[in-house]
């Protein structure tokens, strides 16, 4: 039998963790152990408890209460060490609530494949049929570095203000429109040592055993990606791209539950993506020292 632990980061958008959930109980499972935590990330409409209440009857699904709002790797790495300190996973799954796993044989698939790998990654299509894996073939580079932070740095000075803020913004949802026809990386193939997108990540037993967080705890949003990445490279790791297992993300359903205008939603990403870039240019200095 084979243990399978699940984390979800909830924010807010209730019927987006239910459908998710749903949809894990629909899976083939008769030769794995589930096991569900749910991390309420401080949720301003109290839907952790809602949800507690909700699954009250459920002894595989777990829900922990944040007080406060870690985001993105602080809260992934809450429902992680939970798990851990509860036994032994062969396979821990992080992903977004509004990540959601249609393919019956999901588990299967992930079953059969070759175990050298510490962190695995879906086939993640959104329902424009945009394909977000592989996030990058190879590491970012410093260049990239640079010119994220200089535009991420800019943008948020224009997002400050009003009206030019929302022209920007209206200008670069219809280019963003456009642009996400086609993920160019994207090769209908398996592929190893990729950047993975962090809206679904599996981790494998070799990670689980070694490592006792699954995120780098020093972002509140954004870059997680990369940082886990180079993190990843440090260590000697490997990942693994595997076009074979398909989820479907509806991407930013809590982002989206939280800033319904779309101005808001810019400045958020772009202020969090320049203090995350920041983060990310220190550690590539260090690791190169």
């Amino acid at each position: 039998m084979m243990n399978i632990g699940f984390v979800f980061l909830h924010y807010n958008n209730i019927e987006v963790t239910k459908k998710a959930i749903r949809c894990i109980d629909n899976l083939h499972k008769d030769q794995c152990n589930i096991e569900i935590v749910i991390v309420d990330n401080a949720s301003i409409n109290k839907s952790g408890k809602y949800l507690q209440s909700l699954y009250i009857e459920r002894n595989d699904i777990h829900i922990i209460l944040s007080s406060v709002n870690l985001g993105f790797a602080r809260g992934n790495n809450l429902g992680y060490k939970w798990l851990i300190e509860k036994g032994i996973f062969d396979y821990i799954i992080i992903l977004n609530t509004d990540v959601f796993i249609y393919d019956y044989n999901f588990l299967d698939k992930l079953t059969n494949i070759d175990r050298k790998y510490q962190i695995i990654g879906p086939d993640i299509i959104t329902p424009k049929q945009f394909h977000q894996n592989p996030f990058r073939l190879k590491a970012i580079t410093d260049r990239q570095i640079k010119g994220l932070l200089l535009y991420n740095s800019i943008m948020a000075r224009v997002y400050s203000y009003r009206i030019l803020g929302t022209l920007a913004a209206f200008f670069l949802e219809r280019k963003n429109d456009k642009s996400k026809k086609i993920n160019i990386q994207y090769k209908d193939s398996d592929m190893e040592d990729v950047v993975l997108h962090g809206s679904c990540l599996i981790f494998t037993r070799s990670w689980i055993e070694n490592e006792i967080i699954a995120f780098p705890p020093i972002t509140f949003m954004y870059m997680e990606e990369d940082i886990l990445f180079e993190y990843v490279m440090k260590k000697n790791y490997h990942t693994f791209f595997s076009s074979e297992l398909k989820v479907q993300h509806m991407e930013d359903a809590s982002v989206n539950s939280s800033f319904k205008a779309n101005i808001n939603k810019r400045l958020f990403l772009a202020k969090n993506m320049s203090i995350s870039i920041k983060k990310m240019k220190e550690i590539r200095e260090n690791n190169e020292k």
